[in-house]
């Protein structure tokens, strides 16, 4: 129907005509604002509310690192830190007063000058302010006592962290906008500007000198923020920080040396300033911010619903983060959350939340024992440098060895001890990092107790033992004779260490008159008799039970969280497969495709000694116990201690004496351990490095045969107690040599540190 026959007047044509027209010019205001209120709405509305909303931070303090006896290893220490605006970090501070100064001279004409007049103006205005802030630098130098190239290094460091703050916030922000727009399913259009707003950064102090000194605060306090004008520097804030100390990081100790072999034996102690004891442990602190920080822990996270929460533990630059460590590891107890007053500025309404302080992390471990067993593995004191007892033919009188130990509480698995040395301190870590990170010859960065992997060598027979026998592949009445050399018809492979150092003409058999029972294999560390336990037991199942006992991929480890943790080997790393019978029987004296650690041999010891039940080692007391039924033969289990028992207290073991030379050069024999009033079962052993002197000194003038020049590593394991084992310790000392000569002695010092420290 025509429009002049419905609507016959052409005044009602006109008013539909009109109203189409205003509903039309509705429409884009409309679109406009479903727009704004569907797809930007919670951008904007966050927009909004930032600008109405007012935020301060109020800063939490760190948790402390405790020991087993609540001693203090690390804690926050209240302390001032100078710090300085970041505009005038960056130099912008003189460009944005130049420019108010250009726009208040020129203020009546300054809207019609073009750009490029205006920045002719304030680029004329800038160079008073560019002198008064390298004026300020310079000040800023002489208050503090650092040199210009070292404040601008700081500086650059500081920029560079906050650029990368910056990009890293403007990333999570698209990925947000990203989820809105998939949570959606519709397109979001993006605010550019809301990207290249600053962040909060970029409008705070940053401090230049952390930590410093009361007299350099004060002489600060007279030139920053609250100074009368004429005094004040330009953007200087004097602020309450608190800095990261670490009470046990030197620690003096004083060894009573009157029960160490003859030639290094003294009546009067010996005080040592033991530094780093328990670096390796606690960890460290960084003072940068990494993009991974930020993602991990943002201040605002969306929520399954399209939400937002807060998160008081966000990080900003300048924060402290764990580095290594306990301090890394605990980073989310030990952080703390921030406090918050926010102010609703249209309201005036103000919610404060107070912080929550971090929480405390206490460990198993008691830093006095710990740092006299640092100081027991120091070379100073004379039992980790080569001496004439060692028999060393391979390194020179004096040498300084590396080594590890670890301590464990028998009954609970608790960490007492693990100390690995030579170490760092947190002090050198600070000072100076490459000392720590590029000494590639001491790798004192490197915790020897649980990442360095060594061959068990003779120490791994008692676990052998109890696999044959439990695994049924061996019955404990049974003898084995000592023939010198497992292979018939080969005399010079697979040889008993007796035999191959008496120049092929000595057995276990012929010395002890009798073929062996178990414990005498234990007792003298017969290769022969394990040799033919490790043949018998075969791979699969020596391999299904030394996992059991913690070692390889596929135990069941133990989370310390202090760094890389070795896990342990059973077969060729770079095969996933069964060693052969051959590495078999190599691995049954701890040689061959087996490795482990000073923690995995005192965690098997243990093992033992609670009778074939294993409880998972640990060093936080929150950790809770993990204990597992190993199903071990009790009758293996007493065989293999009273083997270890004769190895230290039957003069036939090979941990019962040490030879050394008298001041009258007598070669007398000295008992390995001192200790009348306690029980010790032990194990020494040598295990084969797979390095030969020749290959350090190919010239050597030494005459004697390569193999008993080898760089041989030095193990005793030992359990001590009154009647029952109630601790158990490992020690390894590189390329030391024998082991019960080098590594006993050791040993015997840590077992008078339990005493000395109340445990025994």
């Amino acid at each position: 129907m025509p429009l002049a026959s419905a609507i016959p007047r052409m005044f009602h044509r006109r008013l539909l005509l009109l109203g189409l027209l205003l509903a039309l010019a509705f429409v884009p205001p409309a679109c406009q604002m479903v727009r704004l209120t569907l797809w930007q709405g919670e951008q904007l509305r966050d927009e909004a509310e930032r600008r109405l909303v007012s935020r301060q931070w109020m800063p939490t303090v760190r948790g402390r690192i405790l020991d087993r006896r609540d001693r203090v290893l690390a804690a926050d220490r209240p302390a001032y830190d100078i710090s300085v605006d970041y505009p005038v970090i960056t130099g912008q501070w003189a460009r944005d007063q130049a420019a108010r100064a250009a726009r208040k001279a020129h203020a009546g004409q300054w809207r019609k000058l073009a750009p490029e007049q205006r920045e002719a103006l304030i680029e004329a205005a800038e160079r008073p302010f560019r002198e008064r802030l390298d004026a300020m630098w310079t000040a800023f130098a002489s208050l503090s006592g650092l040199s210009r190239p070292e404040i601008e290094r700081r500086k650059q460091e500081i920029i560079a962290e906050v650029e990368m703050l910056a990009g890293a916030i403007r990333r999570i922000r698209l990925e947000r906008e990203d989820q809105l727009t998939r949570s959606r399913d519709a397109a979001v259009d993006i605010d550019a500007s809301f990207d290249d707003r600053p962040i909060r950064e970029q409008t705070v102090p940053h401090a230049i000198l952390r930590a410093a000194s009361d007299e350099i605060a004060f002489a600060f306090m007279a030139h920053a923020d609250t100074a009368p004008e004429g005094d004040r520097l330009p953007g200087l804030h004097v602020i309450d920080g608190a800095t990261r100390v670490y009470p046990f990081d030197l620690t003096e100790v004083t060894i009573d040396r009157s029960a160490f072999p003859t030639p290094v034996r003294a009546e009067t102690p010996a005080t040592l300033g033991v530094e780093g004891s328990c670096a390796q442990v606690i960890g460290t602190m960084r003072q940068r911010i990494f993009e991974e920080d930020i993602k991990r822990r943002p201040m605002t996270r969306l929520t399954p619903d399209g939400g937002t929460v807060l998160d008081r533990g966000f990080y900003q630059a300048g924060d402290a983060v764990g580095r290594l460590g306990i301090e890394a590891s605990a980073e989310d107890d030990l952080r703390g959350l921030r406090g918050v007053r926010t102010v609703f500025l249209d309201s005036g309404i103000e919610d404060v939340v107070a912080p929550s302080l971090g929480r405390d992390a206490k460990l198993t471990l008691d830093a006095m024992l710990q740092a006299r067993v640092q100081a027991v593995l120091a070379p100073e004191l004379g039992l980790t440098r080569v001496q004439a007892w060692h028999n060393n033919a391979a390194l020179p009188l004096g040498t300084p060895l590396a080594g590890a130990a670890a301590v464990l509480d028998v009954d609970t698995g608790d960490i007492l001890a693990l100390v690995s040395s030579p170490t760092y301190s947190a002090r050198a870590l600070a000072e100076n990092p490459a000392s720590v990170f590029e000494d590639k010859e001491r790798l004192p960065f490197l915790n020897r107790a649980i990442a360095r992997p060594y061959p068990p060598g003779s120490i791994i027979k008692p676990l052998v033992l109890c696999a044959a026998v439990s695994s049924g592949r061996y019955d404990l009445p049974r003898p084995i004779a000592c023939t010198g050399h497992f292979l018939p018809d080969k005399p010079e492979m697979l040889r008993c260490w007796i035999y191959k150092q008496s120049g092929n003409t000595l057995t276990h058999s012929g010395t002890l008159g009798h073929d062996l029972a178990a414990t005498e294999a234990i007792m003298v560390s017969c290769n022969i008799f394990f040799f033919t336990l490790g043949r018998d037991t075969g791979p699969q199942v020596l391999s299904d039970w030394l996992t059991r006992f913690g070692v390889g991929r596929d135990a069941d480890r133990w989370r310390l969280g202090i760094g890389d943790e070795y896990a342990g080997s059973l077969g060729p790393e770079r095969a996933a497969r069964q060693p052969t019978l051959s590495e078999t029987v190599q691995m049954a004296i701890g040689q061959g495709p087996v490795a482990w650690t000073p923690l995995h041999a005192a965690d098997a010891y243990a093992t033992i000694a609670r009778g074939g039940v294993r409880v998972i080692p640990r060093l936080r007391f929150d950790e809770p116990q993990r204990t597992t039924q190993l199903s071990v033969d009790p009758a293996a289990i007493a065989a293999a201690l009273e083997g270890l028992r004769l190895s230290v207290n039957d003069e036939r073991g090979t941990t019962h004496h040490i030879k050394v030379i008298d001041a009258k050069g007598n070669e007398i024999r000295e008992p390995t351990f001192t200790h009348p009033d306690l029980t010790i079962w032990g194990k020494s052993g040598t295990a084969d490095s797979g390095k030969r002197v020749g290959e350090v000194e190919d010239d050597s003038p030494d005459t004697r045969p390569a193999a008993a020049r080898s760089l041989d590593h030095s193990w005793v394991v030992v359990l001590v107690g009154h009647d029952r084992p109630q601790y158990a310790i490992a020690v390894v000392i590189e390329q030391g040599g024998s082991g019960g000569r080098v590594a006993g002695p050791v040993v015997n010092q840590i077992v008078h540190a339990l005493r000395d420290e109340g445990y025994l």
